[in-house]
């Protein structure tokens, strides 16, 4: 006889052989019909456009305007970067008279904190950019890691990346983009596809460029979170994937014991 745990094991590993099954039936499809190669080159296109937009935006006063003016607010607004996050998340996150996804849609906070002017006058213009390029979401980090503006305020909203700091999204890709773009400021940095937390475990690939300030110094970081459209699909390859899972699969679907 089989146990409850062992039935309940069974059930789910049977799950998993339709899901893969149906992953395997996609993938195909798309390889077969040669729609791969089209998706791949679309893809190329996209993420080619969107370093060219990250690049251009960084070299705008406006976001240099609007780097030194949310570095102001998220300095006055708590006694430290513990206190902030939770003033800043409880105005915009907890508070937010928007549904979660719709945290975007409120403007400024009620308050006459400067991050809260700020926020007025520089969040419809991150947001306009963010539906133009269809972005996923866009971030602005001061120099110690803070990440002290998005447009859609997720969980990593006003929590710390840097890596010798406790933050809960350090290990993430946007630690990495965040990182990498104050280890190499000249450089634009791309952070491969690969789940992240804040956006409920979906795929997320950044792009990342250090703001120089005028003296030439960094002054902070932004970062895309890029549109779902510019993942490249390699077909081929996820297609043998699926196949090898499979097999695995099917190799260790057992319900009893010798």
């Amino acid at each position: 006889k089989l146990t409850a745990s062992e039935w309940e094991s069974g059930i789910q590993t049977a799950g998993k052989a339709t899901q893969l099954l149906r992953q395997g039936q996609k993938d195909f499809f798309l390889t077969v019909s040669g729609l791969a190669e089209i998706w791949m080159k679309l893809a190329q296109d996209a993420l080619n456009d969107h370093r060219g937009y990250i690049r251009d935006d960084v070299e705008s006063p406006t976001l240099a305007e609007a780097l030194a003016a949310f570095k102001v607010g998220w300095f006055n607004i708590g006694q430290n970067d513990v206190e902030r996050a939770f003033i800043l998340q409880t105005a915009y996150i907890t508070q937010n008279p928007h549904p979660t996804g719709n945290k975007h849609m409120l403007d400024f906070a009620p308050g006459p904190e400067d991050y809260h002017a700020a926020h007025k006058k520089y969040h419809t213009i991150y947001r306009e950019i963010l539906f133009r390029r269809e972005y996923y979401d866009v971030f602005i980090f001061d120099t110690n890691g803070n990440l002290i503006y998005s447009v859609y305020k997720e969980l990593d909203y006003a929590t710390n990346f840097a890596a010798d700091r406790d933050g809960q999204w350090k290990n993430s890709g946007l630690g990495e983009a965040y990182r990498e773009a104050i280890a190499a400021p000249d450089d634009l940095r791309t952070i491969d596809w690969k789940p992240y937390g804040p956006s409920f475990g979906a795929l997320a690939s950044f792009l990342s460029k250090a703001i120089m300030s005028a003296a030439g110094m960094v002054a902070g970081v932004y970062s895309t979170q890029m549109p779902p459209e510019s993942k490249p699909i390699n077909c081929k390859e996820l297609l043998a994937g699926t196949v090898d899972s499979f097999d695995r699969l099917v190799e260790d679907l057992k319900f009893g014991f010798p």
